[in-house]
């Protein structure tokens, strides 16, 4: 579909004055006015295959990864089918057109948002979104600079930025495993994980139990025999036998640790007061409440320990007494 002269093609022919679109030779489609068609690609637009069909039925196909013109003859038609890049949404554009002048057709795309969560999970469950620091924390950052300490998190950002992990902590009890990106091991550089974000994904942070140990500190023991606390992921042992000094009824004895208390109130029963009077021994027994704000309490005084003789007209006597509280049990902490 072309004149030549020599061996050019005619780019423009005139009949007089006047511009010649067509031109038909034995009802042949020989010659159609150029036009020039420019194709602006936006950031986003991977690609934009176009398909150019002249008067007489011909095509022709081509694609553009990038901006370009090409020349159209007049009066074809031109489709367009563009592809976005990853993590782009294709805005709209026109997807064809008959060509009867010099034409730009602009293609465009937007940047998707997604949502990465931090996920702290121990042999295969989530924990972060409902104990919080009871399984630990980590540190993250959208720009490397500003850091929030969480157990849980859901971070908005576009597609391809970049998410920071730092700081990461393990509750007593638990001991840090691995940290993967869509079920990707990841590694850290300097002791930061950078994420690049692809997608709906989550950052999970995988521990495995471990056993740690504490003590409880005491308020009101005049001596102190036993005073061992141990986790292992949410069990806690308790054991403590102390003498306990002189307080009143619900007065907190000891406490017990944050990351060791239990999650709700543990009540136990143990020979509060011994009681020896001319040889004769008699107990009480009281009710000892760990509380979830880690406090000891007992439903009885404490008188501590102590002795007393005397005589009288009808005998002389002796009487000792001392306190103590003797817990030997388990929690959880969740």
């Amino acid at each position: 579909m072309a004149i030549l002269i020599g061996g050019s093609s005619v780019k423009r022919v005139y009949l007089g004055t006047s511009k010649c679109k067509l031109i038909y030779l034995d009802k042949n489609l020989v010659f159609a006015d150029p036009q020039t068609v420019t194709l602006t690609l936006g950031t986003g637009v991977a690609s934009v295959s176009y398909t150019i069909t002249a008067k007489d039925g011909k095509k022709t196909t081509g694609s553009a990864t990038s901006s370009k013109s090409i020349t159209v003859g007049y009066g074809s038609t031109i489709t367009f089918s563009a592809t976005a890049s990853a993590g782009y949404s294709l805005g709209s554009y026109t997807t064809s057109a008959t060509i009867t002048s010099d034409k730009t057709f602009t293609f465009s795309a937007s940047i998707n948002s997604v949502t990465v969560t931090i996920d702290l999970k121990y042999s295969g469950t989530e924990w972060g979104n409902s104990v919080g620091d009871k399984i630990g924390t980590v540190q993250y950052s959208t720009n490397n600079s500003t850091w929030t300490t969480t157990s849980d998190a859901s971070i908005t950002v576009n597609y391809g930025s970049k998410i920071y992990i730092r700081g990461v902590t393990a509750a007593p009890g638990f001991s840090f495993s691995s940290l993967t990106y869509n079920g990707t091991a990841q590694s850290a550089s300097g002791g930061t994980y950078t994420i690049t974000a692809t997608g709906n994904h989550s950052i999970t942070v995988n521990y495995t139990a471990t056993t740690s140990t504490s003590s409880a500190t005491m308020s009101y023991a005049s001596s102190t025999t036993t005073n061992s606390l141990s986790r292992n992921a949410w069990t806690v042992t308790c054991n403590i036998n102390i003498a306990v000094s002189e307080c009143s009824a619900g007065t907190t004895i000891a406490t017990i640790p944050y990351q060791y208390r239990p999650a709700s109130a543990k009540t136990v029963t143990c020979t509060w007061c011994t009681t020896t009077t001319n040889g004769n021994t008699s107990t009480t027994t009281a009710t000892i409440t760990i509380n979830t704000n880690g406090t000891i309490t007992s439903n009885l005084e404490s008188t501590g320990a102590g002795s007393a003789s005397g005589g009288a007209k009808w005998g002389s006597y002796s009487t000792e007494w001392s306190t103590a509280m003797t817990i030997s049990t388990t929690w959880s902490v969740k």
